[in-house]
């Protein structure tokens, strides 16, 4: 999947060059500071990610060995005080999932801001660069936005 990923994105830019180079590098802007919040954010997202995967690691262990002996916890009525256990480690990972919430929406608003900004400007120069003569037609624009943006 990789390499299949990466010859696409490869192959895009080629095209993209191919019909307006300089769009194309205009189109590009946006992916330095895509790389930097991604840099920055990502990782303390995925430290919380893991600590919340740990806690429902805990609860299924904990509901498999529930049911693995189910006449043993029926026999001695220990069913409500290990529901309770069980609820207890999801609300845990639950309460540390809500830590990881606004980080997602700083995740995804900057590559909002980012996409749309490199719409509008794209389109903007793309349409400078027909008026002026520099690209042939409008449809370079649109193939340049959509290698580049895929």
């Amino acid at each position: 999947m990789m390499f299949q990923s990466l010859a696409f994105t490869i192959g895009l830019y080629v095209v993209s060059f191919i019909k307006g180079w300089l769009l194309t590098l205009v189109a590009s802007s946006s992916l330095p500071f895509i790389l930097v919040v991604y840099g920055v954010i990502v990782p303390p997202f995925f430290k919380i990610h893991k600590i919340t995967e740990t806690h429902y690691g805990d609860a299924s262990s904990l509901a498999f060995e529930m049911f693995s002996s189910v006449r043993i916890v029926v026999a001695f009525g220990a069913e409500a005080k290990l529901a309770r256990q069980h609820e207890a480690i999801l609300d845990k990972a639950a309460k540390n999932e809500k830590r990881a919430a606004p980080l997602f929406g700083l995740l995804v608003s900057p590559s909002m801001v980012a996409m749309y900004g490199t719409f509008a400007i794209s389109f903007w120069f793309g349409i400078k660069q027909v008026l002026d003569g520099n690209l042939p037609n409008v449809g370079a624009i649109v193939v340049v936005l959509f290698s580049v943006s895929k």
